[in-house]
């Protein structure tokens, strides 16, 4: 899989459709996307609620929940950033993005 950094996909967002958008969105954050990741924000925000969110941007699970995850997320998350965007440079919504595209792949692995 190519390396998107963050430049190249703010570039090329804009000039996408809705759903190219998301698609894009998806593909940028699955980079800091884990196995062991994936299993912590199950862990934390509980398979029931990733299998039973009926919203896209699965905000009808609570915002303080995917803020939880921050303390694990964002030494990973900036330690990756650096790697393709050279850059540590990490931010709660990033956090929050990341969390919400790991469950999205565990929800997308029980064809939910």
């Amino acid at each position: 899989m190519e390396t998107l950094t963050h430049t190249d996909y703010m570039n090329r967002y804009s000039t996408l459709d809705a759903a190219e958008r998301a698609s894009m969105h998806r593909t940028y954050y699955a980079q800091f996307v884990s196995d062991s990741l994936r299993n912590s924000v199950v862990s934390v925000i509980g398979e029931a609620a990733i299998l039973r969110s009926v919203d896209p941007h699965m905000n009808d699970i609570p915002l303080r929940l995917w803020d939880n995850l921050d303390h694990f997320i964002r030494p990973i998350g900036a330690r990756i950033n650096n790697r393709i965007n050279g850059s540590s440079v990490w931010s709660l919504s990033d956090t929050v993005c990341v969390a919400k595209e790991a469950a999205r792949q565990f929800k997308d692995s029980h064809n939910v």
